[in-house]
């Protein structure tokens, strides 16, 4: 509904600047058009979809486990999001190498659980327990460094949190091993049933795989991401790099990533350099960027 009302304010916005475009064609006539057409643009962009989010493939199920299964995994990916944050606060190089290696599992699960939500039942543990408690560490943690106090006690207990954090991205495997293990059992059945029918046709395995199918498993392990994310965030990655070249300092590709205060910042700036200036360097970063950290970056948040 509020997309619908976006596009409608900005239709009647484009009717308006053209009636005032052709009004005459006195100054304030013309500046009411731009302010207009400005508004407009806006609204179509905001309206485009959800944000920076990509929609989960969520299955037809009743809506109370719908919305459950939502609950959960906005849960993990909120956790995730903190947690990376906190990496980006601390000093401790220790503690930040270790946010860092529980990131990368964590967002393979993340990954994971996006392209199959029916398996976030089986998630549970990473998401209530593992996560939750690594969270309210790593709070602890950033809390004892920002007292600045060099006791023993702060140092001792700083030093517990370490030692146990450094064991959750093994607690984190192991939760993504449970994840998986009822699919690994499914492939090991099929793969079961399908030697069983090339034996009884007499044929043999080779044991290969096509040089092509070999590089797309390659790209898609280097990525952590699966085909179909794959594909969704390098659209994204593109659109978001050319409407900040193109933009021209209205922030086009903030509102179409879904950060729309940093949009709005953008077109009360867009009367100075600045805006044009930073949507250049930004657009030229989205374009390098890896596939996998633009999605972790701005399709999670």
């Amino acid at each position: 509904m509020k997309s619908y009302l976006l596009r409608a304010v900005a239709g009647l916005c484009c009717i308006g600047a053209l009636l005032a475009a052709v009004g005459g064609g006195a100054t304030l006539d013309l500046i009411l058009a731009g302010v207009l057409w400005a508004v407009a643009l806006v609204c179509a962009f905001v309206s485009m979809g959800d944000g920076g989010h990509v929609a989960l493939p969520w299955r037809k199920l009743d809506s109370a486990q719908n919305d459950y299964l939502r609950e959960q995994f906005e849960k993990a990916e909120a956790d995730c999001n903190a947690l990376r944050d906190a990496a980006g606060e601390t000093q401790d190089p220790a503690l930040r190498a270790q946010l860092v290696r529980m990131d990368n599992v964590a967002s393979n699960i993340l990954a994971y659980l996006w392209q199959h939500p029916e398996c976030i039942l089986a998630a549970r543990k990473f998401i209530n327990t593992d996560q939750d408690k690594a969270v309210e560490l790593v709070q602890r943690s950033l809390e004892l460094e920002a007292t600045n106090l060099q006791s023993a006690d702060v140092q001792r207990a700083r030093s517990d949190i370490q030692r146990t954090l450094d064991r959750f991205d093994e607690a984190y495997e192991a939760d993504f091993a449970d994840i998986l293990k009822e699919e690994v059992m499914d492939i090991r059945a099929d793969l079961a049933v399908v030697g069983q029918k090339h034996a009884a046709d007499g044929l043999q395995s080779h044991g290969g795989m096509s040089s092509a199918s070999a590089a797309k498993q390659a790209k898609s392990a280097a990525d952590g991401l699966s085909p179909t994310v794959l594909s969704v965030t390098r659209k994204k990655r593109i659109v978001g790099g050319l409407l900040a070249l193109i933009s021209c300092g209205l922030g086009f590709h903030r509102f179409y990533l879904g950060q729309r205060l940093m949009g709005v910042v953008y077109v009360l700036l867009s009367w100075t350099t600045i805006p044009v200036i930073a949507g250049w360097a930004e657009g030229l970063r989205y374009l390098t960027m890896k596939n996998r950290d633009f999605y972790f970056k701005f399709c999670l948040r």
